[in-house]
């Protein structure tokens, strides 16, 4: 269990560590995709009606889908104006 609360601790310390020496700490944040992650995460574990346990974890599947359709958006995006660009 240590162990878990070590890595975790880690991986948050090399998170803040990149996001400080970046500079600019909006280049890291971007809200349309945060948007769609996260709303589409509520809507679907508020849909649920089983227990909290079932939500968490709808909530997190759904998060990490989200997750790829903002990504497949951003693809497409950068696309249409890598194309445009021809």
């Amino acid at each position: 269990m240590d162990k878990m609360y070590l890595s975790q601790s880690v991986m948050l310390g090399v998170t803040f560590f990149a996001l400080s020496s970046g500079g600019n700490m909006l280049a890291f944040i971007d809200i349309p995709a945060l948007v769609i992650v996260f709303v589409f995460a509520l809507l679907f574990s508020i849909a649920d009606t089983k227990s909290i346990k079932t939500r968490v974890r709808n909530f997190s599947d759904v998060a990490v889908l989200g997750g790829w359709v903002g990504a497949l958006i951003g693809a497409i995006c950068y696309s249409i104006v890598w194309i445009r660009r021809i």
